[in-house]
């Protein structure tokens, strides 16, 4: 999660980057975008606020095809204190290299910390539950229709927004993410990952996948076919229960055991760990379409 900084002649505003996403993307760039603001115009009003967040993040994130912020809360004075009721991000269609999970906290530059690493004096700002949605991007890899982020009772370090120009977490109550990966990322992965295998394919089907081949023998392609399903390991997902349906006589012993080795996991959310999260999936649906995955999240100790 990184936070950019943005100023207009009545307003210092702070927000971060959140890519939910590599949630190689977004979610962090706007997992923070609403939090730390310092506001100097007792006539302000939440709307006017958005409009500002809005523009300094598509200076940030250049060309997009949407980008909206919507804020909901005080106003005035009392915006001061950096609190806000609901805050939803919206974002479709970016430049994917520039703008990976690791690209945008780089080009952001700005230091993210979590509760441990704050002071206990740290004057305490509160957004009760901010959402990033993010469309058509890449992430992990996967052309991603769509990823979600709910964070519920965001707790941040005021005084780092204000005087260091840092979006410092210091707790959430609640977070949840919610990706759809393509089959055709699942299908990639699993061809790559038997590269030993000859005409390797994968089918998606309603809770199952079936991994279809053939297996070089003596010089003899053997054909197989091994059907499976995917089940959640932490943040990783994982092909089990393999069955055998069809084989050609002179397939080695332990053949199952030895796809699934090579193509576990067949999923994880943040690969790389550049969300300043912690993701727990809780429940995978498979469909033909692809792969729908709901994770719990939390800040990283």
């Amino acid at each position: 999660m990184v936070p950019a900084a943005f100023c207009a002649s009545n307003c210092h505003v702070f927000f971060v980057y959140v890519d939910v996403a590599r949630w190689g993307c977004v979610m962090p760039v706007l997992l923070g975008v609403i939090a730390g603001l310092l506001i100097f115009n007792a006539s302000i009003t939440p709307e006017d606020l958005a409009r500002q967040v809005e523009k300094g993040l598509r200076q940030r994130v250049g060309k997009v095809d949407e980008l909206h912020v919507a804020l909901k809360g005080p106003k005035g004075y009392k915006l001061r204190k950096g609190n806000l009721r609901k805050a939803d991000v919206f974002i479709k269609g970016f430049d994917a290299d520039r703008l990976s999970l690791g690209g945008l906290v780089s080009h952001a530059g700005v230091g993210v910390g979590a509760g441990t690493a704050v002071s206990a004096t740290a004057k305490v700002s509160r957004v009760k539950e901010l959402t990033v949605q993010c469309e058509d991007f890449v992430y992990d890899g996967a052309n991603i229709q769509q990823l979600r982020l709910y964070l519920y009772k965001v707790r941040y370090d005021r005084d780092a927004a204000q005087k260091r120009s840092q979006f410092r977490l210091l707790g959430i109550e609640k977070g949840v993410a919610e990706v759809h990966v393509p089959k055709s990322f699942i299908q990639g992965r699993v061809v790559e990952m038997l590269s030993d295998l000859e005409g390797v394919t994968a089918q998606l089907g309603t809770d199952k996948v079936t991994v279809s081949g053939k297996k070089r023998v003596l010089l003899i392609a053997v054909p197989f076919e091994v059907e499976g399903t995917l089940r959640p390991k932490g943040n990783t997902v994982h092909l089990v229960n393999p069955r055998l349906k069809v084989t050609g006589v002179g397939l080695p012993a332990g053949f199952t055991d030895w796809v699934l080795k090579k193509v576990n996991p067949v999923y994880v959310f943040d690969q790389k760990e550049e969300l300043p999260f912690s993701v727990n999936i809780t429940a995978i649906t498979v469909s033909p379409d692809g792969l729908a995955v709901r994770a719990h999240v939390s800040l990283r100790e």
